[in-house]
């Protein structure tokens, strides 16, 4: 698969990223998450731990995500768990998808840990995005052999071709009576008991 899609829907972040110092950490994840308030449980402690005077000076990174929202929640994980799995493994203080923007925002103690939790999620975005067109590209399974050939002789079988004749019977009646019907395969009879004495 092309990783340099042109379709926005499955756009895979390009390289260099974009990169800048930033000493207000705490207040731009503020801005992008209600004062704090939509980010996840496991989180609530950050504003204590960015608030401090020596974790003022952070690196801020960015990344565009796709367009497409099964991919994105693929990335992200259920509640994000994906997006914290990264944040431990790379070492950095936050990671949020914000969904207005389509992107991905990053804030860490270095530019390394920063760009390494970027080459992870980048990764993600591709494994992702391949996932997908792999799976939407799949066809319906199969039906069984056996069901095959059985729809296909009920197919091709004609129906039966009826013969149908009217009885010898005048019964006053001004509707004919019951037709006597004989199939190829089975016969019908006409129930001795349908008509009463008195039509006799």
């Amino acid at each position: 698969m092309n990783i340099d899609c042109a379709n926005p829907e499955f756009h895979i972040p390009h390289k260099p990223y974009y990169l800048r110092k930033t000493q207000n950490a705490l207040e731009e994840i503020r801005s992008v998450t209600n004062n704090l308030k939509n980010i996840p449980v496991y989180f609530k402690t950050l504003e204590v731990e960015l608030h401090s005077h020596d974790k003022a000076n952070k690196i801020y990174g960015q990344l565009d995500a796709p367009a497409n929202l099964a991919v994105i929640d693929e990335v992200n994980g259920v509640s994000g768990f994906c997006l914290k799995q990264i944040i431990q493994e790379a070492l950095i203080d936050f990671i949020w998808f914000h969904s207005e923007t389509s992107q991905y925002l990053f804030w860490g103690p270095s530019k390394e840990r920063v760009i390494d939790a970027m080459n992870r999620i980048r990764r993600r975005i591709i494994k992702c995005v391949k996932q997908y067109n792999d799976n939407k590209g799949l066809k319906e399974p199969a039906p069984h052999p056996d069901l095959i050939l059985k729809c296909k002789v009920i197919c091709e079988t004609p129906p039966p071709a009826l013969e149908c004749c009217w009885m010898n019977k005048t019964c006053g009646s001004p509707s004919p009576p019951p037709p006597l019907c004989r199939s190829i395969s089975v016969a019908h009879y006409r129930d001795p008991d349908y008509y009463s004495e008195d039509e006799e």
